[in-house]
């Protein structure tokens, strides 16, 4: 698997997680399977371009605050998941 499609898979597991708490405050983790020092450079740029995207999104008015507050916290678990990747 790619770290894209990993990165993609990841996002999707978070929404459903979050879904199924109903958005509430829980923190999930995702334990990411690449363990490379390239592969979460590649998260991280994967993660500030969502950043970027939601911003640019919700500054526009394309979504409304409660979606951008709902991807901001999918956004923040897999900020907190790549942070706590084991570099071999």
């Amino acid at each position: 698997m790619t770290v894209k499609q990993e990165y993609d898979y990841m996002k999707s597991e978070l929404r459903i997680w979050n879904k199924r708490s109903n958005w509430d405050e829980t923190r999930y983790l995702y334990r990411i399977e690449h363990h490379s020092k390239k592969a979460k450079t590649e998260f991280l740029r994967l993660l500030n371009k969502d950043f970027m995207d939601m911003n640019f999104d919700i500054e526009h008015k394309i979504i409304t605050v409660e979606k951008f507050n709902k991807l901001h916290k999918v956004w923040n678990d897999c900020s907190v998941s790549i942070s706590n990747m084991n570099i071999f």
